[in-house]
């Protein structure tokens, strides 16, 4: 076999690989619910307040910062994320994780309760500062007395 004729095999088997890999990955938002899931594991949520708080992102427009190249960047640091190794600019994926699930915590009671762990946790809706600016979940009131 020829040298060009093995490196065109190596490059459509990677080709088709991929096309595998990402038809069998999940959507977008899936990957966001197992991101939020896996970052709050040992919180207890109301059923359906991961599922409400992407609906409502979607529909405010703020899952719209993530454009195609955003998402994709996601997903593939999501699913191949590992002990062994890590991918080009985790430190970036870490950042836009850590922005989402803040969101969501922030969206939900959980800093208006004094970070109580043994409380079920409940989705209040999107948190914006500029439509609910009374609330400030690190107030002192919260964690005085």
């Amino acid at each position: 076999m020829k040298r060009r004729k093995f490196i065109g095999l190596i490059g459509a088997a990677g080709a088709g690989s991929l096309l595998v890999g990402y038809a069998i990955a999940p959507s977008f938002e899936k990957t966001l619910e197992q991101i939020i899931r896996e970052s709050i594991r040992g919180l207890e949520l109301e059923s359906g307040a991961v599922a409400s708080f992407l609906n409502e992102a979607e529909e405010e427009g703020v899952l719209n910062q993530y454009d195609l190249s955003k998402q994709e960047f996601i997903k593939a640091h999501h699913l191949l994320k590992n002990k062994m190794f890590t991918l080009p600019y985790e430190h970036k994926y870490l950042q836009m994780r850590d922005d989402l699930v803040g969101k969501f915590l922030l969206s939900t009671d959980f800093f208006i309760n004094k970070m109580n762990t043994t409380r079920t946790v409940k989705y209040l809706g999107l948190y914006d500062p500029y439509s609910r600016p009374c609330t400030n979940p690190f107030s002192s009131v919260y964690y005085n007395g």
